[in-house]
């Protein structure tokens, strides 16, 4: 029973951030006026065109992270500090899709909380990660995360920091996913 909980937690996280990366495009294609120089991503979410694809799919994306973060990740010490602290953020970024600018006080309170807990704690759970090449690299997806706001873009959107400080927290949660979808499949523990 526990195995096939990691195994469904494991396709979560594996899933999500290819539902995020597709609805997130679906949104920016059927949204002409969309620039990812003026605009953050959430401008997504309330624009008639664009607006379901983008709160969908980050509301799914975020709902099948949260299930991730219960059941796929396997958790080495701290594990229940650390799995409430994934929870949060990934709450969070469903709440994204809820809470759209249309709610400005809730959305900045839900995008922040994505935006910076996330990399903390996948800082949190590299630092605990007992093979160094892993924790390596997880370390640098969250270093890469918070470099992207650090960076001068161009224009006065936040698009492209926050698609830049996203992806890397997405390749954490697809590799993991994949890793023990692979290891499953060829019956290594």
């Amino acid at each position: 029973m526990k195995e096939n909980r990691m195994l469904m937690g494991n396709i979560c996280g594996a899933a999500a951030p290819a539902i995020l990366i597709l609805f997130v495009s679906l949104a920016i294609i059927s949204n002409p006026s969309f620039s990812w120089e003026d605009n953050a991503l959430s401008d997504l979410g309330i624009s008639d065109v664009s607006a379901a694809y983008f709160n969908g799919g980050v509301f799914i994306s975020g709902a099948l992270l949260l299930f991730f973060s219960f059941f796929g990740l396997s958790y080495p010490r701290m594990k229940n500090a650390l799995r409430i602290l994934f929870a949060i953020s990934f709450i969070s970024l469903s709440l994204i899709g809820i809470f759209t600018l249309d709610y400005p006080g809730e959305h900045t309170i839900v995008a922040v909380t994505f935006f910076m807990l996330t990399p903390a704690v996948v800082a949190v759970y590299g630092f605990l990660e007992e093979t160094k090449r892993r924790r390596n690299v997880i370390l640098a997806a969250s270093a890469l995360s918070y470099i992207a706001w650090a960076l001068p873009w161009k224009g006065s959107g936040i698009a492209l920091p926050e698609v830049f400080s996203t992806l890397p927290i997405l390749a954490f949660c697809f590799s993991y996913g994949t890793e023990y979808i692979y290891k499953w499949r060829k019956g290594i523990s």
